[in-house]
């Protein structure tokens, strides 16, 4: 009776304890298929730890936006450097990969003990850097253990274990964009403007943390957007400088690998890409399997097209939504238009719904007592590890896109409703 009394009084850290047990029991199992050879493909296959590996061989040559260049990318450039001390650490496992001796999709490279090394000290130094922001972005008046609680959800949930299986460098620009949201509202001028910094960095490693820039559109906050594009600039283009070949040389190529990217390619149609260009990829593939019809240029116009439309429709939410109105829906609807804006968006990048989960359940969102089912079973899906531990995503594609369809339903409400008040205080 004492232990259901402690439920009864303590809901939330009750069930931010359970789910993080969990998400420990999802890992012990994989790692247990692991340990034990069980052909089950988990999210610690043949190609863990691949992204990783990648972008270490990109540190390692000269310069890896270059035609010539042994490995090539369009991994912007601070992403590239801040690996370059652990490939110290990996140097035989990188020139074993150089030599096309080992492939990183099929090598098992938790085989090599330098590589597993430097590995698991960036996912450390990674892994508490982001439980700090983690920890920072849920709201002091929810209490330590609460937010404890929530910390340890948030760092072994699905997404989190997707990205630990890859490697992908997508953690540090999470982090960062947290410790954003958790400080760009503070009262300390100095905290606000970190605030702007840690977006910039979040924007020099992985680009598309620029959409949180919405919320300065947002809250008409016109100098701190220029200050943080102003940052941006720099975190993107000063790292050009450390690579060989000349800095204009150097951002000319970095520019044609990236607009050159984005091209429907086969990898679009993999069954962890949530984006909405998975739909584009498989019309595509589809006619051409049954009308042996090649449409890829026509569907990477129409593509092309949905994402002009899209941030058109997120920078007319966010100008006309209202000054610190409606904030809950707006995170969710951001975090949303991220997934759909990233062309290829692995299942890893769900990882920034963390911060949708923080404002929808903030004790000042106003919602129905079915909208906060609704939210907590979309949510739900995002983030359990039992999908990811079978690279599952059919259910998370489908959560995001019930997500996406309500909160811009709600965000046009918001602006509808902003805008007949802001006419009817004129006319008074």
């Amino acid at each position: 009776m004492r232990f259901i009394q402690w439920v009864k009084e303590n809901r939330s850290l009750f069930a931010a304890a359970v789910f993080a047990a969990f998400d420990l029991v999802c890992l012990a199992v994989a790692v247990a298929f692991l340990a034990a050879r069980v052909p089950v493909r988990t999210f610690l296959g043949a190609d863990a730890f691949s992204d990783f590996l990648e972008t270490l061989a990109y540190a390692s040559v000269g310069n890896p936006y270059a035609e010539e260049s042994a490995v090539r990318t369009n991994y912007p450039p601070l992403s590239i450097l801040m690996l370059l001390p652990f490939t110290w650490m990996a140097k035989d496992t990188i020139g074993l990969y150089l030599d096309g001796k080992i492939s990183f999709t099929s090598g098992y490279l938790y085989r090599y003990p330098d590589f597993l090394a430097a590995y698991f000290v960036y996912h450390a130094l990674s892994l508490a850097l982001f439980c700090f922001a983690a920890y920072k972005l849920v709201p002091k008046g929810y209490g330590v253990r609460f937010r404890l609680g929530c910390t340890a959800a948030a760092a072994l949930c699905g997404p989190m274990l997707y990205c630990f299986g890859r490697g992908n460098i997508l953690l540090p620009a999470v982090t960062f964009s947290l410790l954003f949201f958790a400080f760009f509202r503070s009262g300390s001028r100095a905290l606000r403007e970190l605030a702007n910094l840690f977006l910039a960095l979040a924007v020099g490693i992985k680009l598309y943390p620029a959409l949180f820039a919405l919320f300065f559109v947002k809250d008409r906050r016109w100098l701190d957007l220029v200050k943080a594009a102003a940052y941006s600039v720099v975190f993107v283009a000063a790292p050009l400088f450390f690579f060989d070949g000349g800095f204009f040389e150097n951002f000319r190529l970095f520019l044609t690998r990236i607009f050159g990217f984005n091209a429907l390619e086969d990898r679009y149609f993999h069954k962890t890409n949530v984006s909405v260009d998975f739909l584009f990829a498989a019309v595509a593939e589809g006619a051409e399997a049954l009308f042996g019809a090649d449409i890829r240029g026509a569907m990477n116009a129409v593509s092309t097209v949905f994402h002009i439309l899209l941030l058109a429709f997120a920078g007319g939410v966010s100008l006309f939504a209202g000054k610190n109105k409606a904030d809950a829906p707006f995170a969710l609807f951001v975090c949303c238009v991220y997934i759909y804006f990233t062309r290829i968006s692995y299942a890893y990048n769900l990882l920034i719904f963390v911060i949708a989960a923080v404002y929808l359940y903030d004790g000042r969102a106003e919602f129905s007592s079915a909208e906060k089912i609704f939210f907590l079973a979309a949510l739900f899906i995002v983030f359990v590890p039992a999908l990811y531990l079978i690279k599952f995503s059919v259910a998370q594609f489908v959560a995001v896109a019930a997500l996406f369809a309500y909160s811009s339903v709600l965000m046009v409400r918001a602006v509808l409703k902003n805008i007949r008040s802001e006419k009817e205080n004129a006319e008074e």
